[in-house]
């Protein structure tokens, strides 16, 4: 059981969608899946250099309690987590000890727009 004291991070859930604009060009738009209540915990960080420019990448885990419309088979890499001003890209969910308690979802800070 998750203890709800440690959800005290309010997110949107969000999903890539594409629309048509007036000249039939595909444009990707960002939809609310789901605005929950969630615990996020860094994991790591990395740092390494592309160009001439060093690049740092954050990673952590995001948990909030089991929804199952947001569990797999859906398509997380057109998935982000928006918390503030910060974005996550989704790279992955579990059903913590398939217990349908908790979902936890693996994550990289400001991969995708």
């Amino acid at each position: 059981m998750i203890d709800a004291g440690k959800l005290r991070h309010r997110i949107t859930i969000q999903k890539k969608t594409g629309t048509l604009d007036d000249y039939g060009q595909e444009v990707s738009t960002w939809t609310t899946v789901a605005t929950v209540w969630a615990e996020i915990r860094t994991v790591g960080s990395r740092e390494k250099l592309k160009g001439m420019a060093l690049d740092s990448t954050l990673s952590c885990t995001i948990s909030i309690r089991y929804q199952a419309a947001l569990m797999p088979p859906v398509q997380m890499d057109a998935w982000r987590i928006q918390f503030g001003d910060r974005y996550f890209s989704v790279l992955g969910g579990q059903n913590w000890n398939e217990m349908n308690e908790m979902i936890v979802f693996d994550c990289v800070e400001g991969r995708n727009d």
